[in-house]
């Protein structure tokens, strides 16, 4: 699944969700909104760290400055 079209689809998920929270009878109202509130956070999540060139997991500095610093 590409990048637009997964987070369009969360999108969705976080529009349908709020739809259902402000729909909904007063005692299923927090579970709703709290489904919304993580929805969002997965929507955050993606949109920072996935994707091509996005977040790059290497815990080694000395690979680090080999591929980033050009002046040494």
């Amino acid at each position: 699944m590409s990048d637009k079209s997964r987070r369009s689809f969360l999108l969705g998920i976080i529009i349908i969700l709020i739809l259902f929270s402000f729909a909904t009878f007063e005692p299923y109202r927090y579970m709703w909104v709290f489904l919304s509130i993580c929805a969002s956070v997965l929507l955050i999540i993606d949109m920072m760290f996935f994707g091509p060139d996005k977040f790059i997991y290497d815990p080694f500095y000395s690979n680090w400055e080999k591929t980033h610093i050009k002046d040494l």
